[in-house]
């Protein structure tokens, strides 16, 4: 494999966890345990404004947060005459973003590269089992039998993340992003689709993970460094 895109994926496996999943979970986790605090508060008055713009907070943050990791990589550009022979060139368009569905297309284009046996060859360097190494090759392809990570296996998990995302990515570009003139076109939103889409990215990005750098399927943050339940307390005493 070249050395060069494996640090590249890398590289960018980091930055997505520490530029945006990780925010995402954390803001999660503490989004619930203020849920936590206030249902024994729902229908009073008990910093009632506190809690809803809380919560609009959270929901604008998070929502945006999974359209970022969603963002599809630059389109190819269109062909022009050159001005000067007339002769038609593609000029190459730098991509500026980086999202887990950028990495993913990247790794769809060069899936070939991701063979068992390679994998194999991976985890014996880290003393691991073949037993082991195909436990986790079955995990990442979905296929016990599977050779090598298909182009189609890595395009089934980008349409799986666009399909459960579907209805935050039109909330965010209807309702926070932009204005709609009926709002009523849009439909609601719940905290089920929301949270929904948080666990297929996370569990996509831990199967990627695990391909890419061997990070085990373990839970990406600290939640007990995040407890700030003492703190919500202070507004919403136990009932």
């Amino acid at each position: 494999m070249s050395a060069a895109l494996f640090s590249k994926w890398r590289r960018w496996l980091d930055r997505i966890l520490n530029e945006q999943l990780s925010d995402l979970l954390i803001n999660q986790h503490i989004f619930e345990q203020l849920g936590d605090c206030t249902a024994p508060y729902v229908k009073t008055y008990q910093s009632a404004d506190l809690a809803a713009w809380m919560t609009q907070g959270y929901v604008v943050f998070a929502a945006t947060t999974v359209r970022r990791m969603l963002e599809e990589p630059a389109r190819p550009p269109r062909p022009v005459p050159c001005p000067h022979c007339g002769e038609i060139i593609v000029k190459p368009k730098p991509q500026k973003s980086l999202s887990l569905v950028i990495l993913l297309r990247d790794i769809e284009q060069n899936s070939s590269l991701f063979t068992r046996e390679w994998f194999r060859k991976r985890c014996a360097k880290k003393n691991m089992s073949v037993s082991f190494a195909d436990r986790d090759f079955n995990k990442i392809t979905r296929n016990r039998t599977a050779k090598v990570l298909s182009i189609s296996r890595v395009r089934r998990d980008i349409d799986a993340l666009h399909r459960v995302a579907r209805p935050i990515r039109r909330r965010v570009n209807k309702l926070i992003a932009h204005t709609a003139r009926d709002r009523r076109k849009v439909g609601r939103a719940k905290f089920t689709q929301l949270n929904d889409t948080i666990k297929a990215l996370t569990e996509t990005y831990q199967l990627y993970s695990l391909l890419i750098a061997g990070t085990p399927l373990s839970p990406l943050v600290p939640f007990e460094d995040y407890d700030v339940v003492a703190d919500f307390k202070k507004i919403w005493p136990s009932r």
